[in-house]
């Protein structure tokens, strides 16, 4: 009977490593020809990185270089993620919220220094949450935001300057009423935790996030082998172009990373990696604020988006952009899936993005219904 059983385990087994074979074949060619086409045929930047994340685990996709004539891409190659630091530093105040470091309805102004009043012609005052998801009615840079070098346009905008703008601003809506994208409000929400937290925003990072995900390659300051490796921004033309400074502003837009450490971050999102951030992660995906008032297809959640680009495919996202990146995450956490795409150039990657869930995950879900 044993001979028997081995040849009927053998033909169950046989057809599904067969199918598995086959979808991994079709996802791989899908991929890269996606990549391919990116950079050889539409030169839209020197390099791309795509890692797709499931239950199966996490696939490293990269074509190109970090510029010309330079290194390949790789799954460890180093990006500018821009405001894709927005995610972090929402996920860090929620952290902060979850041990009782600061309180969930905290105020902004509990937190600035006493000679920094912030004009309240509202009677609900701003709130960090309000910072989290851009319903503070700060505007989408402070008026005295006017860089003398537009190729490194934070570097030179201090914390000072951000106070000043503080003082005098007029909110451009009552707070939590409204979604108007503000770097300069998640610039402030960084420098508070700062405040509060009685460390610096990388170490607050390190501590409260990225070290529990055991994100090791996510920051603001690289080593001089990782700045040598890292993919070189670029700007639509395909000029070389400055890696980003920041003086103050650095929670909205200056963290650096690679697909392997944002695959490990999918993961965690996605339930598929053990970690203790379960309910938080949970807790910033909840639809809060319409991005369009009386439309309900899109939101405002902590820190992310939820978007429905249409044809069932509806999901938790963010991008990020600097002079010569972009970059996207994007996940839906009922189907279990997520892909992050990072490109050196400012060419927008999402349709990349989504051109990949359509190919490897719809697909697949078509299949079953």
């Amino acid at each position: 009977m044993r001979p028997i059983l081995g040849i009927l385990c053998l033909a169950v087994l046989l057809p599904c490593a067969s199918v598995a074979a086959d979808n991994d074949t079709k996802e791989k060619a899908a991929v890269e020809s996606l990549l391919s086409v990116w950079v050889d045929g539409d030169a839209k930047s020197p390099g791309i990185v795509a890692v797709l994340v499931d239950k199966e685990g996490a696939r490293f996709y990269a074509h190109g270089c970090t510029q010309k004539e330079g290194l390949l891409v790789t799954a460890d190659t180093h990006f500018e993620i821009g405001s894709l630091t927005k995610v972090f530093t929402a996920l860090l105040m929620c952290r902060m919220q979850d041990v009782g470091v600061i309180g969930t309805d905290a105020t902004v102004q509990t937190y600035l220094p006493a000679d920094v009043v912030l004009p309240r012609p509202h009677e609900e005052p701003v709130t960090l949450l309000h910072l989290a998801i851009h319903s503070s009615g700060l505007p989408r840079m402070p008026y005295n935001f006017m860089p003398a070098d537009h190729l490194n346009p934070y570097a030179a905008y201090t914390a000072e300057n951000l106070n000043e703008f503080l003082k005098i601003f007029e909110p451009i809506n009552a707070p939590g009423t409204t979604y108007a994208y503000s770097n300069a409000g998640f610039g402030l929400l960084g420098l508070l935790l700062e405040r509060v937290g009685g460390k610096n925003y990388q170490a607050l990072l390190d501590h409260y996030v990225l070290g529990p995900l055991e994100m090791k390659h996510t920051r603001m300051q690289l080593t001089e082998a990782e700045i040598n490796s890292m993919a070189k921004p670029h700007d639509d033309k395909g000029i070389p172009v400055p890696v980003w400074d920041f003086k103050s502003l650095y929670a909205a837009g200056a963290l650096k990373s690679n697909a392997r450490d944002l695959a490990r971050f999918l993961a965690c999102q996605l339930g598929t990696l053990p970690h203790d951030m379960g309910k938080t992660f949970q807790r910033m995906i909840r639809p809060v604020l319409p991005l369009e008032k009386g439309k309900d297809a899109n939101f405002m959640a902590v820190g992310w988006h939820i978007l429905n680009f249409g044809d069932g495919l509806d999901c938790v996202a963010h991008d990020g952009g600097t002079g010569g990146t972009r970059s996207i995450l994007l996940f839906n956490p009922e189907q279990s899936w997520g892909v992050a795409v990072l490109a050196n150039s400012t060419h927008n990657c999402t349709p990349v993005a989504l051109d990949i869930i359509r190919a490897v995950w719809l697909k697949k879900v078509d299949e079953k219904m």
